[in-house]
């Protein structure tokens, strides 16, 4: 597949959110529009595959692209660790031209050990998002979701490539340090001058670390944490913040499918709590409650039928008096 549908297949995940109801959806759309799922008991027939066929044509075109994906891995590391025995304390960069404009400026972005550099403006402007959940210290900030990091370490004005940094991302310390030094700035700026250095307080997939130069502004740094949790601080070395005063919510779309259900279906339960309404897990009970409320030796003969004295969740505690 050459990619002429992906626009289409991106619209339907967009819409549904997540990879599971898209690709149940696909199935869907096989099972209402084709006749993909239907068993050929006759060779006669031309309608449907016979039975196993199908998974076997999903389980190849799975393996298909599995197996690509593994190559393009493969391919990946191979070029990555030829650059470093290359160009062991270096950073190799590829660089793409674009129309020259006077108030553009480079950008860089490093994977690993590469630099892909492009022309790029500056058009940030201060935001508190830059330290969302996070904070501001001497030279850098940085800021926090439930799953990774973002840190944004301040540059001279001269440091407009990525000769003029040493940037070392490790699963546990970060190391951001001036080199190459202009030799007009060496007296401010001695060689080596680290502008961020440290252990990090929690492990991070150094493999899915990137670092993007905005020329003669900043570094920016995107770590992706090994754990699912709130970072108190990034360096050890630094003053924590206090948890309790951060925004701990995450949107509902970075949770499972399950848990997403299971949230939906407690907000619906509480919806019809607050109408007064019974809750669907109860319901069984309460009818053959309904029932027996009234026949001999029931403790509620007499009296109007009304779930709301019983706890379903527990022992019942009538809320008005009983009949005696």
């Amino acid at each position: 597949m050459d990619g002429k549908h992906d626009q289409t297949f991106m619209g339907i995940l967009q819409e549904e959110g997540q990879v599971i109801p898209f690709l149940d959806s696909l199935f869907g759309f096989l099972y209402r529009g084709t006749d993909f799922f239907r068993l050929q008991n006759e060779q006669s027939t031309k309608l449907g595959f016979p039975p196993g066929v199908a998974e076997q044509i999903v389980l190849k075109v799975l393996r298909k692209w599995e197996t690509k994906a593994r190559q393009d891995e493969e391919k990946y590391y191979r070029l990555r660790n030829s650059s470093a025995d290359e160009e062991p304390n270096c950073i190799r960069e590829e660089v793409v031209e674009t129309e020259p404009s006077e108030s553009d400026q480079d950008a860089k972005t490093e994977s690993s050990c590469s630099i892909v550099e492009t022309e790029k403006k500056w058009t940030k402007e201060p935001s508190t998002s830059d330290s969302y959940n996070g904070a501001v210290r001497k030279g850098y900030q940085w800021s926090q979701t439930i799953s990774d990091l973002d840190v944004q370490v301040t540059v001279p004005t001269f440091v407009t490539k990525a000769k003029h940094l040493d940037v070392n991302i490790d699963a546990e310390r970060l190391c951001v340090k001036l080199c190459g030094v202009p030799e007009e700035y060496v007296t401010e700026y001695p060689e080596k001058t680290a502008l961020l250095e440290g252990d990090l307080c929690y492990k991070t997939k150094k493999e899915e670390s990137t670092w993007t130069l905005i020329p003669g502004h900043e570094v920016q740094i995107h770590l992706e944490k090994c754990q699912e949790r709130w970072w108190d601080a990034l360096l050890t070395s630094e003053e924590k913040i206090n948890l309790q005063n951060i925004d701990a919510s995450r949107p509902m779309d970075d949770l499972r499918q399950e848990e997403q259900m299971k949230i939906q279906e407690l907000m619906w339960a509480e919806q019809r709590k607050r109408m007064g309404q019974l809750d669907p897990r109860h319901q069984p009970v309460a009818d053959i409650l309904k029932k027996a409320w009234n026949q001999e030796g029931s403790p509620f003969k007499g009296m109007e039928y009304n779930p709301s004295m019983i706890n379903f969740d527990g022992n019942f505690m009538p809320d008005q008096d009983m009949p005696s």
